[in-house]
């Protein structure tokens, strides 16, 4: 999530990923980053904070 204080913990993330498969699959066509072949530009302003932290 762009936005820090709404990013999942990491226990949430290991049972989200304990899901069954098919739930997993299930992804959110809404949000444009999640389109396969989306504009790159969709991504860029995204995590800023993290592509700062890896730049520095």
């Amino acid at each position: 999530n762009p936005d820090t204080h709404n990013r999942p913990s990491f226990s949430d993330i290991s049972s989200s990923l304990s899901s069954p498969d098919k739930q997993l699959l299930m992804i959110n066509k809404e949000d444009p980053v999640t389109v396969l072949g989306g504009a790159l530009k969709t991504s860029h302003s995204l995590y800023t904070d993290l592509q700062y932290m890896y730049k520095n």
